[in-house]
């Protein structure tokens, strides 16, 4: 193997400061009980939320880029990532009519102008799903602050991923549609799936 380069003792990592996501309720596109928030489209990401007696969705549309996202339909506000980039994105709140067919009852169209190519991918969102209070974030800091810089940091996390949480072969086998996992809880219980595994690890990174 190659030798790896050596670390200047006294450098240390400059952590970013937490990157938080924000419902703008008044600047909001409401209809039927359904919102959508863009006034955060150029840091990657938008709001919505919907109240419904019915299953809802999230649907995003980036040319021929199609993303279905679920919904909580108790007005729960939940963030979603514009990860096609710059460009005219329509975001549709769907509502199931019956079986796997959908209406549309919200829409919002916008042209997203990203500060940074990034942006998409360094907040919270439905599938990376962390607060500022996190544990997961909370460990997170503690690893950078011992870190000498970011590919410093990127091993530590990865390190502590593949160390400490096992394969959960059951759950794999019985794992329903429309799963989204729990940092703080991969943490605590030690085990998971691959997307457990991508969303822990996306978590303390972002």
């Amino acid at each position: 193997t190659e030798a790896q380069p050596e670390r200047d003792p006294d450098s240390h990592y400059d952590i970013p400061a937490y990157r938080d996501v924000v419902y703008d309720e008044s600047a909001a596109h409401k209809a039927r009980g359904c919102s959508i928030d863009i006034s955060h489209a150029a840091e990657g990401y938008f709001a919505a939320s919907g109240s419904s007696e019915k299953r809802l969705k999230v649907q995003v549309l980036r040319n021929d880029n199609t993303y279905n996202y679920d919904l909580p339909n108790d007005g729960t506000v939940c963030f979603y990532p514009f990860q096609s980039g710059n460009g005219n994105y329509i975001i549709r709140v769907m509502e199931n009519v019956e079986d796997n067919r959908y209406s549309e009852i919200c829409r919002a169209t916008v042209e997203v102008k990203l500060t940074s190519e990034f942006e998409p991918f360094l907040h919270s969102c439905y599938l990376i799903n962390y607060s500022k209070e996190s544990e997961c974030v909370r460990y997170a800091r503690e690893l950078a602050e011992d870190s000498a810089d970011a590919i410093d940091f990127i091993g530590k996390v990865y390190q502590y991923v593949v160390r400490n949480i096992s394969y959960d072969k059951k759950k794999a086998r019985t794992v329903q549609s429309g799963y989204v996992p729990d940092p703080d809880e991969i943490m605590q219980i030690k085990k998971g799936i691959c997307f457990d595994y991508a969303a822990l690890a996306a978590s303390m990174l972002r």
